[in-house]
């Protein structure tokens, strides 16, 4: 995946004049529900359902639940990403098909450390035949992300149905952001696809650690796994910032770095779905 978010007016004003024409394929029986076709389609325009919780040892306290409709194009891997930040969404609403989601073996474990001597890894598991399902990445051995997901299957793909994230503030705080799926419809109108990478490349820039060279052996992914822990510890201090202040402002901002980071985790998940297996020098 090689994408994020995109935030051009022009863009925004195609994505109407698109989703005015976006349409389910009726099935045969009308009393079955609407049948997807993500074949040939340019993106998928999401109804969610968001809710933001924080937790503590004094209890859940609810930070709001948003009923929101989002605009999510495929990228050039066949992920359908937001495409804008205020949707905050911590991962794709959408995936097509592909021999990669296909394959029996798709768990994937992967380790990189940065040039501060802090060990990233992200284990991946994929419990059913499409994208994965379960996603954990520790710092030093802490777990200190969690998500979770269900799919549909439709022609051509998956759609999301259900997605929980967590973040382990290291506060006492975690946050847990929700997104269940309240419908979709496709959009097969064409224009050209957003490159989503822009915005995401720079919040993940702004606290993106370096490689020593001695750290390459898992050269495929250096990139992916620069841009992915920028990104998570982008989302996860404006989290806190929000844990701490409960001010709009901050939780706008947690939500454009949520969606960074999401397009970021994207892009490391299919670099390690496209390599072998590394091993967890823990097991």
């Amino acid at each position: 995946m090689r994408s994020a978010v995109h935030l051009s007016l022009g863009l925004l004003l195609a994505c109407g004049v698109v989703l005015g024409c976006a349409r389910d394929v009726a099935p045969s029986d009308p009393a079955a529900p609407p049948t997807l076709e993500l074949a040939g389609a340019s993106g998928i325009r999401a109804s969610l359902r968001r809710s933001v919780t924080t937790s503590s040892p004094a209890g859940s306290e609810s930070a709001g639940v948003t009923d929101t409709t989002i605009w999510a194009p495929f990228d050039a891997d066949g992920w359908a990403l937001a495409s804008s930040p205020d949707a905050g969404t911590p991962g794709a609403v959408g995936a097509t098909s592909r021999s990669d989601f296909d394959s029996r073996d798709r768990s994937r474990y992967a380790s990189f450390v940065d040039d501060a001597g802090v060990l990233h890894e992200m284990d991946v598991i994929a419990e059913t035949p499409g994208p994965p399902t379960s996603v954990v990445y520790k710092r030093n051995r802490v777990v200190v992300f969690e998500q979770q997901a269900t799919w549909a299957s439709v022609s051509g793909g998956w759609v999301l149905q259900s997605e929980r994230a967590t973040y382990h503030l290291g506060t006492g705080t975690d946050l847990r952001i929700g997104v269940d799926a309240l419908g979709m419809q496709v959009a097969r109108a064409g224009f050209p696809r957003p490159d989503l990478m822009q915005v995401g490349a720079w919040m993940a820039g702004l606290l993106q650690p370096k490689p020593l060279a001695a750290q390459m052996y898992f050269r495929e992914c250096t990139s992916d796994w620069l841009t992915w822990t920028g990104a998570a510890l982008l989302a996860e201090y404006y989290w806190v910032k929000f844990s701490q202040s409960k001010n709009p402002l901050d939780f706008k901002r947690a939500l454009a770095a949520t969606t960074g980071a999401g397009v970021a985790l994207n892009g490391l998940v299919d670099c390690m779905i496209a390599h072998d297996q590394q091993l967890d020098p823990g097991d």
